[in-house]
């Protein structure tokens, strides 16, 4: 047979062959004129994974192959990701006697695709300390660094208080609190990251912690002349301590976004948030 090809479909098993990988299913082909038309679906790779394909065929029911062809187009070669895919075969430019008992055979041989680097900052906040910034780099494997503080973190206490008195107050005249309160809250995180999809990772980090609890006092001379405010330190409220945060980072292109809890030595959680850009 010149120009024609004698197809004989091998049921199940034979049609679909997976040799060396599991990634090739639902293997069929057809004739067109002089080519064969194969198509397959490939699946299962990971976001850092990429196919190299080649093509092989029996003409004795599955028995021996050869190849793998050579005069294939299509998506075969390298770089295949997943997808449902087509191979064109120039049949009789190959083997100019073909015929048989036909079997294709798809082989795909996985390998990593290298990741790059990525620099990023970003904007951070969470409810008790919405100022912040973190600067990472993203990969397989990351790192970052991140911190936050609220908008009273610089404000100075001169004293301290145990909850009813100033100890410590040494001033000319006296004092008295006046019901106001502040406070000033510290995260410094260092951590890492996990790319678990093309776009999403993960993130675990810890570091150090500050809380103060800042009591307003109104101060006088002995003439009851108000000579100003001050703030003293609630030594009972106020701690440093460890930081612990854990959360997920997507990227969208130039854009990243994160979302995640954060607890200072376990004495509350809190939401964490970023937005930033990806270089």
């Amino acid at each position: 047979m010149n120009n024609k090809i004698l197809l004989t479909i091998i049921l199940l098993a034979s049609i679909v062959r997976l040799s060396y990988s599991q990634n090739i299913s639902n293997i069929d082909f057809q004739q067109n004129g002089q080519k064969i038309m194969v198509s397959y679906k490939l699946s299962l790779l990971a976001y850092n994974e990429k196919a190299t394909i080649s093509v092989f065929v029996s003409m004795d029911g599955g028995n021996f192959f050869i190849g793998p062809l050579k005069e294939v187009t299509g998506d075969v070669g390298e770089n295949v990701l997943n997808g449902n895919k087509t191979i064109t075969w120039e049949a009789f430019k190959e083997i100019p006697n073909f015929s048989g008992n036909i079997v294709f055979d798809i082989r795909a041989n996985v390998k990593m695709i290298e990741q790059k680097k990525h620099f990023y900052i970003a904007y951070t906040a969470s409810l008790e300390a919405p100022m912040g910034i973190t600067l990472g780099i993203l990969n397989r494997w990351g790192y970052y660094l991140s911190t936050r503080i609220n908008p009273t973190y610089f404000t100075s206490s001169f004293f301290e208080t145990d909850g009813e008195t100033i100890p410590d107050y040494n001033e000319s005249g006296y004092y008295s609190f006046n019901g106001n309160q502040t406070n000033k809250r510290l995260a410094l995180t260092v951590g890492i990251s996990r790319q678990v999809t093309k776009n999403l990772h993960w993130y675990v980090g810890g570091g150090y912690a500050n809380y103060e609890l800042l009591w307003e006092i109104d101060q006088f001379d002995y003439q009851h002349n108000n000579q100003g405010s001050a703030y003293a330190k609630h030594n009972k409220e106020s701690f440093s301590s460890f930081e612990l945060e854990i959360g997920v980072k997507a990227q969208f292109s130039k854009l990243i976004i994160s979302a995640g809890a954060s607890t200072p030595a376990f004495n509350w959680y809190e939401f964490v948030g970023s937005i930033g850009l990806v270089f």
